[in-house]
């Protein structure tokens, strides 16, 4: 990049404006450009993003970016479902789950979360996961979170009745699965959509339905378009 023949590095500046260095001289200049650089306006991302951005749902990382392709965790999330949800924080002075110590990022939406019964955690005891003398569950605040996780915490943070269709709508969420009815129930209401059969290990049925995927991780976009789309419900 250059300009009059000298290199140039654009950045972000101050209140809308984009930083110019010409040389050695930053030069500020009015700057009409998306929240953030990596979210152009027309990404299919850039409305859910912004969308939660302008709530304060949602932030971005110190570069200017929001890095819409990378993984979300479970804690993450956890805060985004208890903004969105316009809770009161909470606070307890014991910790329900044995990796998230109070006063840690996460530590007052994970316990919001908690309280409300949109969350829970994995018994002690596995790998790594040794149990204390209250025998308190784990939640993994840092694992990434699923599609179907994701999916069963929208809707249960927003109280819709759970729908359980004979005939599923995905070829990979079978009625009695862990998260089949949340996964309907968010299908119904226009929040999540699926992938097209046909694909390496995903055969068409006899109705061509898609597959969801529910064990994937869920990137930061597509969790923000599953959030927003909620929200957004009349």
């Amino acid at each position: 990049k250059s300009l009059g023949g000298q290199p140039i590095d654009p950045a972000p500046g101050p209140n809308g404006t984009l930083v110019v260095t010409v040389g050695a001289d930053p030069v500020y200049v009015e700057w009409n450009a998306p929240r953030y650089l990596d979210v152009p306006f027309d990404s299919w991302a850039y409305p859910f993003v912004d969308y939660l951005a302008e709530r304060e749902i949602i932030g971005g990382y110190a570069d200017g970016t929001f890095r819409p392709g990378n993984p979300a965790t479970r804690g993450q999330f956890a805060k985004m479902a208890a903004l969105g949800a316009g809770w009161t924080l909470l606070d307890p002075a014991s910790p329900t789950f044995a990796d998230v110590a109070r006063g840690s990022t996460f530590y007052s939406y994970i316990e919001t979360a908690y309280g409300r019964g949109v969350i829970q955690g994995y018994a002690c005891g596995g790998p790594n996961e040794p149990c204390d003398s209250q025998n308190r569950p784990y939640f993994r605040p840092g694992a990434n979170i699923t599609r179907g996780q994701i999916s069963k915490i929208i809707v249960l943070a927003e109280g819709w009745a759970l729908l359980n269709p004979a005939t599923p709508t995905f070829a990979d969420i079978a009625p009695g699965s862990t998260f089949y009815q949340y996964v309907e129930t968010a299908a119904a209401r226009g929040i999540i959509n699926g992938y097209a059969c046909g694909g390496d290990g995903e055969p068409c049925d006899g109705q061509n339905r898609p597959y969801f995927r529910p064990g994937n991780n869920a990137t930061r976009a597509q969790l923000s378009k599953m959030l927003a789309l909620a929200l957004q419900q009349p």
